[in-house]
């Protein structure tokens, strides 16, 4: 998605995020010897719809980096075992955990997750559609005040109040925040108050961490403003797998300015207008719109339309393809550009007119070796049950009788079937394949990115 398709898209490109690209370029420059060691990260999934996948390199003493990508539409639990399975020797010395990086543009700065025992197995989040990138490391010694769990820019300790002070604090707004603060080794007196960009927080705890024997402080509380979240959900689907679906939501005012930032910091002219060129009709382009979208697992039928409205208000609800020639294959869901029909933190009520439940659908043709889910051989019926209990499958594919001229009649007949997680495939006529009926997943806002906060309340 770099700009390639005009001089425009090129020289307005932000500095944001040439700044980012170059970033991690030199990045990989500057860790060529940690990069030899990337394996992809045993428990998590082949690259696939839904489901997180990552690689990791860790060189001996525990020092190295893991990234996880989140390709969904929800957060999804991250979790790092800190052993041998990510080449870690656990020596009786805690792991750090640091968030180095993440490709959301409204992500905090680095910062320390924390310390956790070698062997255990601590979980992060990660937003949707995200890649995040985590840094390993032995914990030593502090020699400075250390900060654990949220985003800062220095913390100070008055030694005449025992006041501890930490400003250029950050965080997503609405979500809860814990953080530890770790004080050196007799450099620090009893803390008697604490202040996060100047406010005190009124809760906290101090104690002796078993690690060093060293003054920890403990404190949580919420950051300030309403939770809206990375491309956050509309309502709820509540089994609903077809037809008419209604839902109010509003949008904070912070969000609104957000987009307008956008817009102001990459002032690229697209054509909007649906019935002129193809700006318009691709989700990704214009990029300071705020979307609604209908998204379906495994991939839906493009010959069947939507329909819907905001606040009775016809709303132009569009096909959404991943690449912007349309290819039935590359079909991903509806979406239409609300921007015009909100006012920021008002009510608002939408309604969509979604395509209705749709059955098993055979074909003849492999689906691609590998994404594996499950092995085995029965019959259509049961490799349909198992298949509808799998969140992440999408459907199975086997190899045709040879006495069985269609692969619709092979029904009751058992066959080795190979459940996939991935639907791409082939035309090979001597295999057959069944796909799962598509099922909404949700209806998202897009274009949306976390709003970040600086109040924290405690």
């Amino acid at each position: 998605m770099l700009p390639a398709r005009n001089s425009q898209e090129f020289e307005l490109f932000p500095k944001q995020d040439v700044a980012f690209v170059q970033q991690w370029l030199a990045w990989a420059d500057e860790h060529v010897e940690l990069l030899k060691h990337t394996k992809v990260v045993p428990h998590l999934a082949q690259p696939s719809a839904g489901a997180l996948d990552g690689t990791f390199m860790v060189q001996s003493g525990g020092h190295g980096y893991l990234f996880a990508f989140n390709p969904s539409a929800s957060v999804l639990p991250l979790v790092v075992p800190l052993n041998a399975s990510l080449g870690i020797d656990c020596k009786g010395t805690p792991m750090s955990v640091r968030f180095a990086g993440s490709s959301a543009r409204n992500a905090p700065s680095a910062h320390s997750l924390g310390f956790f025992d070698c062997g255990s197995a601590p979980t992060f989040d990660v937003p949707p559609t995200t890649a995040i990138v985590l840094q390993l490391d032995e914990w030593g010694k502090p020699d400075g005040i250390q900060v654990h769990g949220m985003a800062t820019s220095s913390a100070t300790v008055d030694h005449a109040s025992g006041e501890l002070s930490i400003s250029g604090a950050q965080g997503e707004a609405g979500t809860s925040a814990s953080a530890l603060v770790v004080l050196p080794q007799g450099s620090a007196p009893a803390i008697t108050n604490v202040k996060i960009n100047g406010k005190s927080v009124s809760k906290f705890n101090a104690s002796t961490c078993t690690v060093y024997q060293l003054q920890c402080i403990h404190f949580g509380g919420e950051w300030e403003g309403t939770l809206f979240g990375k491309n956050p959900s509309v309502g709820s689907l509540d089994g609903f797998k077809g037809g008419r679906w209604e839902a109010t939501f509003s949008v904070p005012a912070a969000v609104l300015q957000d987009l307008k930032a956008r817009n102001a910091s990459y002032p690229v002219v697209y054509d909007t207008d649906p019935l002129s060129t193809d700006d318009a009709n691709v989700a990704w382009l214009a990029p300071g719109r705020l979307l609604i979208f209908a998204k379906y697992k495994p991939l839906l039928n493009d010959t069947f339309n939507a329909t819907g409205a905001i606040d009775g208000k016809p709303l132009l609800v569009r096909k959404a393809y991943n690449t912007i020639v349309r290819s039935p294959g590359r079909f991903i869901g509806y979406w239409a550009d609300i921007t015009d029909f909100v006012t920021a933190d008002a009510s608002h009520a939408l309604e969509l007119v979604l395509p209705g439940e749709q059955p098993w659908r055979i074909a003849t043709g492999a689906l691609s070796a590998g994404n594996d889910i499950d092995v085995f051989v029965g019959t259509m019926d049961k490799a349909k049950e198992r298949c509808a209990a799998s969140t992440s499958c999408t459907g199975f594919t086997f190899e045709r009788p040879q006495a069985i001229a269609s692969c619709a009649n092979v029904a009751s007949q058992e066959v080795k079937i190979y459940l996939k997680s991935a639907a791409s495939g082939n035309g090979d006529a001597s295999w057959c394949t069944v796909s799962k009926p598509p099922f909404p997943v949700g209806i998202f806002f897009d274009n949306v990115e976390a709003v970040p906060s600086i109040q924290f309340s405690g």
